[in-house]
């Protein structure tokens, strides 16, 4: 654990994505690749998949690891009215559809991967 926060920290200074799917895809095949055995090759997959997120979860500031949505990091609500007169966040429902309502890319990545 101590490593990985260690990682993090060193991707931060560098301005690296925490997660990588495509680093974590490679990572995964070398490891496949090097597989002799006696796991078969998805319970190596799963087994880094966990160690990898468990990973990404320690390098993560507190900041992202709250939804941005959460009342913790901001308690008042929040009203967005669009230039053709809708409002978002008045006390009326509203309903947000397609990519706009992913909060950042790497939920979209994670979701893909």
């Amino acid at each position: 654990g101590k490593i990985a926060q260690e990682i993090g920290e060193e991707k931060r200074k560098q301005g690296t994505m925490v997660y990588d799917p495509q680093r974590e895809k490679e990572m995964i095949n070398q490891l496949l690749d090097k597989n002799e055995g006696p796991f078969n090759d998805n319970v190596i997959k799963q087994l880094f998949k966990e160690i990898f997120k468990a990973s990404t979860d320690l390098q993560k500031s507190e900041n992202e690891k709250h939804l941005y949505v959460s009342r913790k990091l901001k308690p008042e609500d929040t009203i967005v009215q669009f230039d053709n007169g809708g409002i978002i966040g008045d006390g009326n429902k509203s309903f947000v559809f397609g990519p706009c309502s992913v909060e950042s890319q790497e939920q979209v990545d994670e979701v893909a991967a």
